[in-house]
């Protein structure tokens, strides 16, 4: 077994546990499901959340999370796919063209998807431009979602990546969805993007218990 491997399962182990006694509240939910034919929708998130997320992504159909080619990517990618979560592989920083294409095939064929826009390597909470070429080239809805766990542990790596204390509460609050559109330069969707990231965290809250 790979060290990738062995570490991804003790992750795995110690993740599944903690997130059995997570409960949900989500704020301002939107309806997720896809109809036929039609585009999916890309769900941003800051990379520090993805796990907090993860479980209440699990819960839902048509969803799939982008996750980098890196040691961490793959580790992250070992532990949802435990979770029978759907993963579209390639990192989206720099313009990783293989992360834009599967991203789009996605996209186009009717899947959500889960984005990390300040992944796979920071800085934290900047938008980078393979998210925004995504948003363009496949014409998709953008829907921020902002993930806050009531207790948490902070690592410090790079995105200060939040684990989940056992048994708290974590809301998921769903922002206004955006429109890109094909004319759109690159610096005015990233501006975009983190305009709807920041009303997200601040707009108002309607708590639903899920």
């Amino acid at each position: 077994m790979s060290k990738i491997d062995t570490t991804a399962m003790l992750i795995h182990i110690l993740a599944s546990v903690l997130s059995k006694t997570w409960r949900y509240h989500a704020i301002n939910m939107r309806d997720t499901t896809v109809q036929e034919g039609a585009k999916g929708v890309i769900f941003c998130t800051w990379h520090e959340t993805i796990l907090a997320l993860s479980r209440y992504v699990n819960r839902l159909d048509q969803f799939s999370l982008l996750v980098s080619g890196s040691k961490d990517g793959q580790r992250l990618s070992a532990i949802f796919k435990r979770w029978k979560a759907s993963i579209v592989t390639g990192s989206s920083s720099r313009g990783g063209m293989s992360a834009v294409r599967n991203a789009v095939r996605a996209l186009t064929t009717g899947q959500n998807l889960v984005i990390t826009p300040d992944g796979p390597r920071g800085p934290r909470r900047e938008i980078k431009e393979g998210v925004a070429l995504i948003a363009k080239l496949s014409g998709a809805l953008v829907v921020p979602l902002y993930v806050q766990p009531n207790s948490y542990w902070r690592l410090t790596s790079w995105d200060r990546f939040m684990i989940p204390w056992p048994f708290t509460k974590i809301t998921v609050q769903f922002g206004e969805a955006l429109t890109v559109g094909k004319n759109d330069t690159i610096d005015s969707v990233q501006s975009s993007f983190f305009s709807t990231m920041e009303q997200c965290m601040n707009g108002p809250q309607q708590k639903v218990n899920l």
